[in-house]
């Protein structure tokens, strides 16, 4: 007797490695990392313009580490240091933080961006003095 067996290929949806909607940021990295300035100086020399970039994703998910466009920028001290939330003409969010006072302490600069994973959101810090 001879059996003959029939399969059935089913289309089953599935991610191999890490697939669009896998991949998300889990980490950031700003340059500069610690940045001192004289808030005396004529400007632009009283500022200090801050880049975010992705530094890790989700599951090994590879990614270039390029400027982040939707970065948030905010300071801890806003009475001595400003920061703007601009755009360049490559929609590139620069931080440019500018000492309007000497600070009292280190302000902490901190890049803020969605990470793509529901409403998450992934931040880090750079320390910037006003002298």
């Amino acid at each position: 007797m001879k059996v003959v067996v029939v399969g059935l290929l089913l289309a089953v949806p599935f991610t191999v490695g890490c697939g669009f909607d896998a991949c998300f940021i889990v980490s950031v990295n700003v340059s500069p990392q610690i940045v001192t300035l004289d808030h005396m100086a004529v400007p632009p020399g009283n500022s200090q313009i801050f880049v975010a970039f992705q530094s890790g994703a989700s599951g090994g998910c590879r990614f270039t580490a390029v400027a982040l466009q939707d970065v948030v920028w905010s300071v801890s001290d806003p009475v001595n240091v400003s920061i703007n939330n601009s755009h360049d003409q490559n929609n590139i969010n620069f931080g440019r933080a500018t000492c309007l006072n000497a600070t009292p302490t280190p302000v902490t600069v901190t890049a803020t961006v969605p990470s793509r994973n529901g409403n998450n959101t992934v931040s880090t810090i750079a320390t910037l003095t006003c002298k």
